[in-house]
């Protein structure tokens, strides 16, 4: 699609668990007409939905990994550790680093050396000393707003033959369907928008609440293998029901560049141009 256009519809941030849709998404007078989610839980709530219309996909980064032959490597070693992440723009708690070391020190020796991926917000923070100091390294995967996040990611998780996650996110997706076994240390966590105090993950969405427990009894264990019914939860998170061929894909983006852009295009783009156009030649 040429750069210079907008996406004429929107999709999931992450690999979420809960049915709570960004505000912005769902107001009527957004331009958005088509959402894209891998999440069965949000399709069944908003199936009725006239606008945006939500349509079922697989997650991008399993169409990425195979587009680009990415592999998990046969030789790999120790553990990776992805603590609950902050963010700007939102209030986040529940998580603790000091309970987190407690649980990572009363490891085997076979799950080290252990290195601790922090989220780039969390890098530099008090929480990123208390890492040090109990004498884990401590690494990022990087911006994740650059072009080759995905590829640092999965290079970064090459490397490690368990994982552990502080409470449910995105990485355990990505980490199980990769083939790292994973295990998920639980935490009641609440996010709340920093400005509208509305509640983003946790509290009373029961059907969060649910997955997650499915979630935690699934991979409650310390890690030693991906079994069949953890891979089948994933896949179903990761939208594997949706999957359709990459080119079936890229034929809807082009076909709501016509259906939205187009428009668009017409009432917006090309007024704009003619009108910074005739300033130019009267200047």
């Amino acid at each position: 699609m040429p750069f210079w256009l907008p996406l004429f519809f929107s999709s999931d941030h992450g690999v979420d668990i809960y049915s709570t849709m960004d505000s912005n998404i769902l107001d009527p007078n957004s331009k958005i007409k088509i959402h894209f989610t891998w999440s069965s839980i949000l399709l069944e709530k908003h199936k009725n939905l006239k606008q945006p219309k939500l349509k079922g996909a697989v997650h991008p980064w399993i169409h990425y990994k195979k587009i680009n032959k990415i592999q998990r490597p046969e030789t790999t070693k120790g553990t990776i550790v992805f603590p609950i992440h902050t963010t700007g723009g939102a209030r986040v708690s529940g998580y603790d680093a000091a309970k987190l070391i407690e649980h990572l020190n009363g490891l085997p020796q076979s799950y080290r050396p252990i290195t601790i991926c922090l989220h780039q917000s969390d890098l530099d923070s008090e929480r990123h000393k208390l890492f040090t100091m109990a004498g884990y390294d401590v690494t990022s995967a990087g911006n994740i707003y650059s072009s080759d996040f995905v590829d640092n990611f999965y290079d970064l998780i090459s490397k490690f033959e368990f994982a552990i996650s502080e409470g449910w996110g995105s990485q355990v997706a990505y980490l199980v369907d990769f083939g790292v076994p994973t295990q998920i240390v639980p935490r009641n966590i609440l996010v709340t928008s920093a400005s509208t105090g509305e509640e983003i993950v946790g509290g009373n969405d029961a059907a969060y609440q649910a997955k997650l427990r499915q979630a935690e009894k699934l991979f409650g264990a310390t890690p030693s293998i991906v079994t069949p019914n953890q891979l089948e939860f994933i896949h179903e998170t990761l939208g594997f029901n949706y999957f359709r061929p990459r080119i079936v894909r890229i034929v809807e983006a082009y076909f709501y560049v016509l259906r939205v852009g187009l428009p668009w295009i017409l009432t917006v783009l090309v007024p704009r141009n003619l009108r910074a156009f005739a300033n130019w030649v009267r200047n």
